[in-house]
């Protein structure tokens, strides 16, 4: 690791304040000098087992961020969104420049990369007001804002981000998705397919929840290395944005061919007796193979403790259709579980995805009753790769008006 020169130490981690303060701390000598390396045995809170150390070992080495008098790091403290903006302009190396658009950062430390970051558009009136507030700690949904239009600097990023507009939330499979504003959504997108931000445990994303600066140097680092690389590198990127501009994520993660285009092409309506049914997704999850879709665990949640009877099936993965279902009578679910289906079929009994993400679909245990006028979004498992004689995936419907059957996938290796 080579010596850092010069660090400020303290530039980009002030604590919180609530009246202008000197931002830097000078360093120590030694340090000033290039003869200490910064390392997690300079920062006394950092032990070498930490889960970040090798994050907060690169972000200090690059520069982008620095510890606090007496060689603390303060892993477990949240980042302000003047600390964040700082490093953020930093990864993508733009050039200083002014902007007016905050009223209340002419005094502050960070003011210079804040006006930077505006007049980059990175940071904008439209997300906090005439007022930066950036002291304030920042959110996961702030952040994912601010990588989203930092890797957008890139032209190959942006146009990726350009196509995302094509997403609705539920194309996000984070368990918070219905607490996704539609204009949040392309940059949750960018953020996550590019694994710069990733979910929790619980598949949730945690919209308003702060990030520990441990967590941010793990941003940071992604982010930097992210930046030098093609969005096509990143399979969650190419699910998207296949999925943004098609309905399906088909290419991405199988050898499926589409034989529609959901988004572009003619919309794919049944009409029934019951209902009408409008088809708005097919997403393609493998279950045999090294590829994973980032949809699974949206529908089949976890490998590990999924029910063997699903994975041993003779099928390759699943079809996975969404529908938005107009119904035309009240009654029991049975007036559409009874016709409207995927084919090849898929009786999904586990229960473990619809609890977590809370989607309609035929074998949910709740009782679900329909109700005449309302329209509601139907989740179909289907099938591909069985040892049956279709080689076609179809979305259908029996006895239908109009529209019954309809081709969206082919299955070369089919029998």
């Amino acid at each position: 690791m080579k010596p850092v020169k010069n660090v400020l130490i303290g530039l980009v981690c002030l604590a919180v304040i609530s009246i202008p303060v000197a931002a830097e701390v000078q360093p120590t000598a030694a340090v000033a000098a290039g003869k200490v390396e910064i390392t997690s045995a300079t920062f006394k809170d950092v032990p070498s087992n930490h889960w970040a150390t090798d994050a907060i070992n690169y972000v200090a080495e690059k520069g982008y961020m620095a510890g606090y008098a007496g060689n603390v790091f303060r892993p477990a403290g949240t980042i302000t969104r003047a600390e964040f903006t700082v490093v953020i302009v930093r990864i993508s190396g733009l050039k200083a420049a002014k902007s007016a658009m905050f009223s209340d950062i002419s005094r502050h430390w960070a003011s210079g990369a804040i006006q930077t970051a505006a007049a980059a558009g990175i940071v904008s009136t439209g997300e906090y007001g005439v007022e930066f507030h950036p002291n304030q700690a920042i959110t996961r949904l702030e952040m994912a804002h601010m990588i989203a239009k930092a890797l957008a600097k890139v032209p190959a990023y942006a146009t990726y981000l350009k196509a995302f507009s094509g997403l609705y939330n539920a194309d996000l499979p984070l368990e918070d998705y219905r607490e996704m504003k539609k204009a949040d959504v392309p940059y949750l997108a960018m953020a996550f397919g590019s694994r710069v931000m990733s979910g929790y445990a619980d598949a949730s994303f945690g919209l308003n929840k702060k990030a520990t600066r441990a967590e941010a140097a793990a941003m940071f680092q992604t982010l930097s290395s992210v930046r030098g690389k093609k969005p096509e590198s990143y399979q969650y990127l190419r699910e998207l944005k296949e999925v943004a501009e098609t309905g399906m994520n088909a290419v991405a993660v199988s050898k499926l061919i589409p034989q529609v285009n959901i988004v572009k092409d003619k919309p794919i309506v049944i009409e029934h007796a019951n209902f009408t049914a409008k088809l708005k997704r097919v997403y393609v999850v493998p279950i045999k193979g090294e590829i994973r879709s980032m949809y699974e665990r949206k529908y089949i949640w976890d490998r590990a403790v999924y029910p063997k009877g699903y994975l041993n099936g003779g099928k390759k993965g699943y079809s996975i259709a969404v529908a938005d279902v107009t119904f035309k009578k009240s009654g029991q679910r049975t007036l559409y579980t009874q016709s409207l289906y995927m084919t090849p079929g898929s009786a999904f009994f586990y229960q473990t995805p619809y609890e977590h993400f809370g989607f309609i679909f035929p074998y949910m245990k709740p009782l679900y009753e329909v109700e005449k006028g309302k329209t509601v979004e139907i989740t179909l498992y289907g099938a591909y790769g069985t040892n049956d004689n279709f080689r076609l995936i179809a979305f259908n419907a029996n006895n239908a008006i109009s529209g019954g059957w309809h081709d969206v996938l082919l299955d070369p290796f089919g029998k």
